[in-house]
């Protein structure tokens, strides 16, 4: 399910054009990210993103901007 097949690259957080060169997530990343974004089902800013990004795919060809991952990780925003 990457989104890079037409050399636009999505931010899976917030559907926007992500232009930033993404490292390789590791397993323990995306399985945090994973349970984070389950947290924010039915809340505000990032409430689609556990429904909307394959899991299973894992994270190899997805990208998201580092603030959105930082903000969707990070227990301040989510109180």
């Amino acid at each position: 399910m990457g989104n890079d097949s037409v050399g636009v690259k999505i931010c899976i957080l917030c559907q926007k054009t992500c232009h930033k060169k993404q490292k390789n997530i590791s397993e323990k990343d995306w399985i945090n990210l994973k349970t984070k974004s389950l947290e924010w089902r039915r809340l505000d800013k990032y409430n689609d993103v556990y429904n909307s990004v394959d899991w299973d795919f894992g994270s190899n060809g997805q990208f998201w901007h580092s603030n959105c991952k930082r903000e969707i990780c990070g227990q301040r925003k989510l109180d």
